[in-house]
Order: C-alpha cells, then structure tokens, then sequence
C-alpha cells in the first residue's frame, strides 16, 4: 500500500494546475493499471512498469474529471469519526510489532493458497458474489473498486477462521457490515457523479449560450467587461451618430 497523504492544492493557478496533474497522473496509472511509456535513445519503446499495489490517499481536496473519480472509492471522514480508543489499541499492537506478524502470516498463508491452486478460484467465487450484492447503480469501475476491496476483506477473514481466530458467524457479521458500507459508498458516489454531471452540463450551456450569440456576460458593474474580447464583444458600427 502507496500513503499519499494530505492532498491540497494551494498555491498560485500554476502550481494548483500542477497539484492536480501529479494526482491525475498518479491516480489513473493506479486505476488503469498502465505504467508511463517512454523511448529510448534510440527512439524505441522502453517497458512500462504499472502499479501493482493500492494506493491510500488522504486531502481536502479531490481530483478533477469525472472519468478519474469514477477510478476511486471516495470516503468522506466527518471530524470525530474517528474512534480514538481503538485506534490508541492498534498503535499500541504496532509499537509490539504484532500487527507485522499477523501480516507476515497472511502473506505466507496466501502463498500457500496460490501454490495449492486454490486462491484464485476463492477470489474469482469472492469477487462474483460480491459484484452481485452491490447492485447495479453507480458507475461500473466504483462497483468493481468496492467488490474488490470487499473481496479483500473476505480473504483475510478466511485466513482468520483457518487460524481458528475467528469464527464462522463473526465473519458473517463484518462482512454483512462491510457490503452495506459498500452500498452507501456506490450510491453516495453516484450522487456526486450527478451533481458533477449537472454543474459541467450548466457550465457547457453557458458556453454554447455565449458563442451562439444569444447571451453575453457582462463586467460585475455591468457593460464592457475587462476581457471583452475574449467574451466574443464586439464592436458594430450603427451609422448613426
């Protein structure tokens, strides 16, 4: 897992335009799973290495574009959220290093699993079922992003139960918590698409409205605005004096 955290784009037009053409860059890499090709010296196609972890982001702010949030799972933290005691717990499990070998042996089971042939049949079953309990609404690649991040839990509560840590009805109950989680996050993240959708759909109007010639903008005062030319203003002669 990639820690990018606290993105904020602050600063001059230039360096706020460069803030976010880094995330975009590093966001749609991850998303699309597409490394960044270059050339060599001499002029031939060099090998792209895409990213094959995950990347956990935090910030004020989000990403432009429509096509690259629909890439995220977008999860908003109110202040407080937080539940301070458990997570005093965990970073007291950190400083005793027992989280690194809950890790360590997940990892070692996982690989056994992939030896015997029987992990990728668990998460192609896991990411079926999940896709399935999602629904429909929302965009496709959100759905996927959650089935996967859901499939991922499902996978590590099962290396769990196998541990004999947990049991078969306590998994049942995360799970059950997670996919509706899940739920709200496609259908909190479809009702940003459309407030999006609507705002660029008003801006593209206005723009249509202007160059048409049916509408002009005016300076806050009225009349000639500072940019007039840029706003399509013209001068007409009217032959009268």
């Amino acid at each position: 897992m990639l820690i990018v955290d606290d993105f904020i784009a602050r600063g001059t037009q230039s360096e706020v335009a460069r803030t976010y053409a880094n995330a975009e860059r590093l966001l749609r890499a991850q998303g699309n799973q597409a490394g960044r090709g270059q050339l060599t010296s001499k002029v031939k196609l060099r090998n792209a290495f895409h990213p094959r972890g995950i990347v956990l982001a935090t910030g004020e702010d989000i990403p432009n574009g429509l096509s690259l949030q629909a890439l995220l799972v977008l999860i908003k933290v109110a202040l407080g959220a937080s539940e301070t005691t458990i997570l005093s717990e965990l970073q007291k499990l950190v400083k005793k290093d027992e989280l690194a070998k809950i890790m360590s042996s997940f990892l070692q089971w996982l690989a056994l699993e992939a030896k015997n042939g029987q992990l990728i049949q668990l998460i192609e079953l896991a990411l079926e079922f999940d896709r399935e309990n999602l629904g429909h609404s929302g965009h496709a690649r959100t759905q996927d992003n959650l089935a996967n991040l859901l499939t991922g839990l499902r996978v590590f509560l099962h290396f769990c139960e196998e541990a004999g840590e947990l049991s078969s009805q306590i998994t049942e109950v995360f799970m059950s918590r997670a996919t509706e989680t899940a739920r709200t996050l496609v259908n909190l993240q479809a009702s940003l698409d459309h407030v999006s959708s609507d705002a660029q759909r008003f801006l593209e109007l206005i723009k249509i409205a202007v160059s048409s010639r049916k509408a002009h903008i005016e300076s806050s005062f009225g009349g000639l605005p500072e940019n007039s030319r840029a706003l399509d203003w013209r001068e007409v002669d009217t032959g009268t004096l």
